[in-house]
Order: structure tokens, then C-alpha cells, then sequence
């Protein structure tokens, strides 16, 4: 051992310090320090053999990766429980896993947007504001997903705003057949419900206003006065 050289010497306590360290970082699950000193270890030694840990490696990262795919989709589902158990799955397989750091900001940024939607929801509903609603539903039916009561007034909204977009498209092909009383009629019933629909509204208006420019006052047909003239008697008669 003395005759070797001092470089050679710190090269193998280097390689026999690494390897200590390596074995410390997988029993620890932590393989992103591992596979940073696999790499030095291939450097400090060619004939080192890095097919185990690196599979070990591997395998932990992929099913890791997985079940935290698995949380992904069913937090975007609405499954809190599955969401859970798939997060913890992958914690206990790779607790050091960069990607579980922005799993958990992804979570914090979808709540704090779904909250804002349900208030948002709130709001439209006291400001009887449907069709707003009814166009972003997307939006809500997400946001209320694990909340029963928002999703019972959310469905009456819904259901509401389908009544009002049939009885639209009614008085809209009665106008297109000429029959605008039974257009006008159509969306008067409809506004006696839902006077705060603007789509109502501006068509009730438009079709109240069309008859009365169709029809003009009435004028009577020109009369013709024809005036016989008689010839004057001849004289002697």
C-alpha cells in the first residue's frame, strides 16, 4: 500500500466515499443524488458496475412518475381520495421527486382558481346574470364538483338557460317564416319569466317593433267620380 501512488490513493478513497454514499442515498430513496454519484463513479472507476443502481434508479423515477399522474388526473376529476392515495404512492417511492413540488403548486394554483369561480358563480346568480353563467359553464361545473349545493343552483341555471335558448330559436324561425306576431308573442312569454335575459330582451324588443313598421296607416283606394254629361236638346223638341 505504500508504493502506491499518493494520486492513486485518493482516487480509491474518493471511489470507497462515493460508494458509501451511494449505498446512504438509495437506502434513502434519494435517487437524485444517486444518480449524481453513479456518474462520478463511472468517472473514478471503468470497470465500476452501475447496471443495478441505475436500474434501481430508473424504475423508481418511472413508477414514481406514474402514480403521481395518476394524483394529476384525479385532482383535475375531482376524486380527492384517489388524488391522495396516488400522491402518497408516489412519495413513498421517490419522496425527493422534483415534480412533487410542482404537483403541489399546481393543487394550490387550481384551488385558488376554483374558489374564484364559485364566487364568481355566487355573483352571476344574485345578479340573475344566466347567460353570462351559461356561456362559462365549463368553468363552474369544474368549480363545483365537490359542492352539492352550488351544483343543484348551477343545474337550474343550466336547465333554465336551455328553456330560454329553445323558446329563442322558436320565435326565430316563426320571424323567418313572416310570422312575427307569433315570433313577438313567443318572446314575451318567455321575458314575463326571464326579463333579465338580454338576448330576450333585445328579441322582444325586435320583434314588437317590426309588425308596427310593416304596417302603415290605412288609406283609402282613390275613387273615381265619373260625371255623364248630357247632350242639350235640340231645338224644336
Amino acid at each position: 500500500m505504500r508504493r502506491v501512488p499518493m494520486q492513486k490513493k485518493l482516487m480509491v478513497l474518493d471511489f470507497t466515499r462515493d460508494y458509501n454514499q451511494l449505498i446512504s442515498a438509495m437506502e434513502m430513496k434519494d435517487y437524485t443524488l444517486a444518480e449524481q454519484l453513479v456518474t462520478k463513479l463511472m468517472k473514478l472507476a471503468k470497470d465500476f458496475d452501475y447496471s443495478k443502481p441505475k436500474a434501481m434508479i430508473e424504475t423508481a423515477r418511472t413508477v414514481s412518475d406514474m402514480h403521481l399522474n395518476k394524483a394529476k388526473v384525479s385532482a383535475m376529476q375531482g376524486d380527492q381520495k384517489g388524488s391522495t392515495e396516488a400522491l402518497t404512492e408516489a412519495t413513498m417511492i421517490w419522496p425527493t421527486n422534483p415534480k412533487l413540488r410542482e404537483f403541489t403548486n399546481m393543487i394550490g394554483s387550481n384551488a385558488d382558481v376554483k374558489t374564484q369561480a364559485a364566487l364568481d358563480l355566487d355573483r352571476l346568480i344574485s345578479q340573475r346574470n344566466f347567460r353570462q353563467i351559461y356561456n362559462d359553464q365549463g368553468r363552474y361545473l369544474a368549480a363545483v364538483m365537490d359542492d352539492p349545493q352550488r351544483q343543484e343552483s348551477l343545474k337550474k341555471v343550466l336547465t333554465d338557460m336551455g328553456r330560454v335558448n329553445f323558446s329563442i330559436a322558436a320565435a326565430t324561425n316563426l320571424a323567418q317564416s313572416s310570422n312575427l306576431a307569433g315570433a313577438w308573442e313567443t318572446m314575451e312569454r318567455t321575458y314575463s319569466e326571464f326579463p333579465d335575459d338580454p338576448e330576450v330582451s333585445r328579441l322582444r324588443s325586435d320583434f314588437s317593433i317590426k309588425p308596427r313598421s310593416l304596417s302603415g296607416p290605412c288609406k283609402k283606394p282613390n275613387s273615381t267620380r265619373i260625371v255623364v254629361k248630357r247632350a242639350p236638346p235640340s231645338p224644336g223638341t
